[in-house]
């Protein structure tokens, strides 16, 4: 009897301190010395929430909020989404802010194509009223990246020429960008997405090509504009590699189209002959800088090219890649179809 006692008076003095403690966790107060954005991801539950608010530094005690939630029958009331919390905060705040939607950022889904140059990105996000159309073109033409970017966070642009801007590495994705968010903080959200994709077993096989990154991306851009299908951009890698290495120049119409401005498969004679170091009719080698920003597919392309027995392609109205081992023989397929 006496046992039963004093096992019901040890567990009355647990709950009272354990219900001390909790008091203690939900009256106190964490001042934040600047704004702090946690996002609650769709079916993370319970444990999900936890994380992201305990790695965020908004939460006193990991058991203090399981206990709150369980003591106020609000543990299914947890909405996903993006949150910001400022000044102060406690438990009781952070839950009603979470299962009320209180506070949510405004947040907008974008899509940035493949193929799309830094003008293309800029006119689109600034149409969409998420960036100054000047201020976004100046940051992705900077010169000296790590002027403004964090240093040796973008090991990728290594290679990169100090004298050219970011085109070519402004990875084309669907983001979500929300309320606030900088010019400078656009880019680096989509460097980040190019460091996550361009792999360290790409950049090792980059250096086994005897190639840059930037060298990559440049022919990427170019194969990005001639064709589409995985198959034929390894193909087309691989000719414009082997005219490179043969002493040819590599031709491209896609960069006689980023002069001229048009979108057409037959640049005429004029088109041909403009002087501009992105000519690659007049020009050896690659031009100057991307002229677009490429898809990680068309990246890998490059990368893993598919050598032929092919000097000449080209592409049908209706998409076809019609391939050929000699220029007369080229010559006589375009005569089927633009002449």
């Amino acid at each position: 009897m006496k046992i039963l006692t004093w096992l019901g008076v040890g567990l009355l003095l647990f709950l009272a301190v354990s219900f001390g403690l909790y008091m203690l966790q939900v009256g106190k107060v964490i001042e934040l010395s600047e704004p702090v954005t946690v996002e609650i991801e769709d079916n993370s539950g319970t444990e999900g929430a936890l994380v992201a608010l305990w790695d965020a530094g908004v939460l006193p005690s990991k058991w203090g909020f399981i206990a709150h939630l369980l003591l106020t029958g609000q543990r299914t009331d947890i909405k996903s989404g993006t949150y910001e919390f400022s000044d102060s905060v406690t438990l009781d705040s952070v839950l009603g802010i979470i299962t009320q939607n209180k506070t949510q950022k405004d947040e907008l889904e974008i899509t940035i194509l493949e193929g799309w140059t830094n003008e293309d990105i800029a006119t689109y996000l600034s149409e969409a009223g998420v960036v100054d159309y000047e201020e976004f073109i100046k940051i992705g033409e900077t010169k000296h990246t790590q002027t403004i970017l964090p240093d040796n966070k973008y090991d990728f642009l290594i290679g990169k020429p100090l004298s050219v801007g970011l085109q070519g590495f402004l990875f084309p994705d669907t983001y979500r960008i929300f309320e606030g968010e900088t010019e400078i903080g656009i880019v680096e959200k989509m460097l980040d997405n190019f460091k996550s994709k361009f792999t360290p077993e790409m950049i090792e096989d980059v250096a086994k090509l005897g190639k840059t990154n930037y060298e990559i991306v440049t022919l990427a851009s170019i194969v990005e504009k001639e064709v589409y299908d995985f198959e034929d951009k390894q193909k087309v890698a691989g000719i414009f590699w082997k005219r490179m290495d043969n002493g040819m120049r590599i031709q491209s119409d896609a960069t006689i189209n980023y002069i001229t401005k048009k979108n057409t498969t037959t640049p005429n004679a004029a088109d041909l002959n403009a002087e501009s170091a992105y000519n690659t009719y007049r020009n050896d080698g690659l031009p100057p800088t991307p002229i677009n920003n490429p898809g990680i597919d068309t990246i890998k392309a490059v990368i893993y090219p598919i050598s032929t027995e092919y000097w000449y392609f080209l592409t049908t109205p209706d998409g076809k890649v019609l391939y050929s081992k000699t220029y007369e023989e080229h010559l006589e397929k375009r005569s089927q179809y633009y002449d």
